[in-house]
């Protein structure tokens, strides 16, 4: 699940986060209006984007709200390198320097992603 399209693992566990809690959402509201049906077909939705996230490595909820933090961080991280490159050559050149290259190797892919989006929104 992590080699989707080139999706990064994170963008992919946060939108199983957001699936399974719209999955809750429309249960709960189908159990409240007495929609067994639906209430189970949800139930089940929910059950098979959580067992997805299990087999991702999210185990807790702790997880489940670091990804979500961890995603918006990733989203400001992209704005920052859209707007202010240098900031990213400092990270790297710092990264480097404490021989933390698969640090800088993901940061780096990462960027050329956020560059990549720029490139076709434009």
């Amino acid at each position: 699940m992590a080699a989707v399209a080139g999706t990064p693992a994170l963008s992919i566990a946060a939108r199983l986060l957001d699936v399974a809690d719209s999955a809750r959402d429309a249960r709960l509201a189908a159990e409240e209006n007495g929609d067994d049906k639906l209430a189970a077909t949800m139930g089940t939705a929910e059950a098979r984007t959580l067992d997805s996230l299990v087999r991702m490595g999210v185990t807790s909820a702790d997880m489940a709200s670091s990804i979500h933090d961890a995603h918006a961080v990733m989203g400001v991280f992209g704005t920052l390198v859209r707007e202010h490159p240098h900031v990213l050559d400092a990270m790297l050149d710092v990264l480097d320097r404490r021989n933390q290259t698969a640090w800088a190797d993901q940061l780096r892919a990462l960027a050329a992603q956020f560059s990549e989006t720029k490139e076709v929104a434009s």
